[in-house]
């Protein structure tokens, strides 16, 4: 009995120190070829918003005075990955683009919930500022934004949002942490890309990674 239990527990052992696989996936909006959002942009007008795919990158503009509109393309599944491993990805994207107002900006959302909209979402301007919204049942909220030195100005931001401890969520700027937070709203498990009207905003290399030990 005692040489089972020490074989149990020596195999919890060796699974235990195997390292976690983890895999990328890359979206180089190439227009001769679909990456990982397959075919779900859209190249011409769509309503307010307008969508080029040009070579390595994807144009969103949206000239609306009022501001406010949002538009987003998420990724809902991925081949050999399952809904957990996307909730807790990482995801980045490079994102460079012209604000016409306080409320435009571009950037990714995160553990969407195609079901109910509820998601997080993470935004950049080119006037130096950021902001975090959640969109739960009661509606979007910004729950911290502002200046930061992370951030450049009229120059191309790396926006990355990964997981952190318990439920919490990690917001990056070129690899710098500008905040966090967490809340038991947000379930859904969809990352993607997002914009804020007025402007027009520029994405390239779309990236997610996952982690499964």
């Amino acid at each position: 009995m005692l040489q089972r239990i020490a074989i149990v527990f020596l195999a919890l052992l060796v699974l235990a120190a195997i390292p976690a696989q983890a895999r990328e996936y890359v979206e180089k909006f190439n227009p001769a070829g679909p990456g990982i959002f397959k075919d779900v942009f859209v190249n011409g007008p769509d309503g307010a918003w307008n969508g080029m795919i040009g070579n390595g990158f994807y144009l969103l503009t949206n000239t609306n005075p009022a501001g406010g509109d949002v538009r987003y393309y998420n990724v809902n599944n991925i081949s050999g990955e399952t809904s957990q491993a996307l909730a807790n990805c990482t995801v980045s994207a490079t994102v460079k683009g012209r604000s016409d107002g306080p409320l435009g900006g571009a950037g990714l959302i995160y553990r969407l919930n195609p079901q109910n909209g509820t998601y997080w979402a993470f935004v950049v301007n080119d006037k130096g500022g950021y902001a975090i919204y959640k969109r739960g049942p009661q509606g979007m909220s910004q729950i911290m934004g502002g200046t930061h030195p992370a951030v450049k100005p009229d120059a191309p931001n790396q926006l990355t949002i990964r997981p952190a401890m318990d439920n919490q969520v990690e917001f990056l700027v070129n690899g710098q942490t500008v905040g966090a937070a967490g809340s038991s709203d947000i379930n859904g498990h969809a990352p993607g890309i997002l914009a804020i009207s007025p402007g027009s905003f520029g994405f390239e290399n779309f990236e997610i990674k996952t982690t499964t030990p």
